[in-house]
């Protein structure tokens, strides 16, 4: 049972940390490279909601019984993931948002 439980934390550490990778990535500088303040607040608020999904589940995770809830849970979670990478992949770079090199 521990090494099923020590699985679980690795693989909800490893999520976490790709939705804490966003947070690196999105904040004053994005809006400040694109200049597009409302689309990257949306991401924001978006990837706090799949945060929600795993912090607010309503049973224990690490029972052998919930295990196909979990895995719902986790079907979900990817993917939201993915919808993020797709989404924030699609910001344009604001042309004044680059400086050019000086001669």
């Amino acid at each position: 049972m521990a090494m099923v439980e020590g699985v679980l934390v690795s693989r909800c550490v490893y999520a976490l940390q790709a939705v804490g990778e966003f947070y690196v990535v999105m904040g004053e500088e994005m809006i400040a490279l694109t200049g597009q303040r409302e689309r990257v607040e949306a991401i924001t608020a978006h990837i706090q909601a799949v945060t929600r999904t795993i912090e607010n589940v309503d049973f224990d995770p690490f029972h052998v019984d919930n295990a196909r809830l979990w895995a719902a849970v986790m079907v979900t979670f990817w993917q939201e993931v993915h919808c993020l990478h797709r989404t924030s992949s699609c910001l344009q770079i604001s042309t004044s948002a680059v400086v050019s090199p000086t001669k």
